[in-house]
């Protein structure tokens, strides 16, 4: 899967995947990702979706995550979710890519601890053996374990 790819992809097709977003079907949809992705793929769409969520998020902020969302919900995408093996590997890549390039735009400036404590308990919820230490460690890998 080439990055170029996707980025395009998320570039021409942004309106459509940010229509494809809601909270239903988010939530939906996690059960999925952490049978598929596990648990890092869990933590990351839990940051990205409790900042979207938070109040004190800037609107330019949250219009890039709902596209990142929004392609994470849409059963069709670059790569159907339909397709066995495989259907589940671009929006588990999309969603690392998505912290990964708004962390470079400072996201880290908008995800207070309030919202990393979210996507800790969001995390635990469907994982709820897996210490909280661990979720603490994937979410670190971003930077944000100073404010947790």
């Amino acid at each position: 899967m080439k990055t170029e790819r996707i980025e395009r992809d998320l570039q021409n097709n942004g309106d459509k995947y940010a229509h494809q977003y809601s909270n239903e079907g988010f939530l939906k949809k996690l059960p999925q990702l952490a049978r598929k992705g596990g648990i890092k793929a869990v933590a990351y769409a839990n940051v990205l979706y409790y900042t979207l969520k938070a109040p004190t998020t800037p609107t330019n902020v949250k219009l890039s995550l709902i596209v990142f969302l929004g392609y994470f919900v849409a059963p069709i995408d670059l790569i159907p979710d339909l397709v066995l093996g495989i259907g589940f590997t671009d929006d588990i890549f999309v969603l690392g890519y998505g912290l990964t390039s708004l962390m470079l735009s400072s996201l880290k400036d908008y995800v207070t601890p309030a919202i990393l404590k979210q996507a800790i308990n969001g995390t635990k919820r469907v994982f709820p053996k897996e210490p909280e230490e661990n979720i603490k460690d994937i979410i670190n890998q971003f930077g944000f374990y100073e404010q947790i």
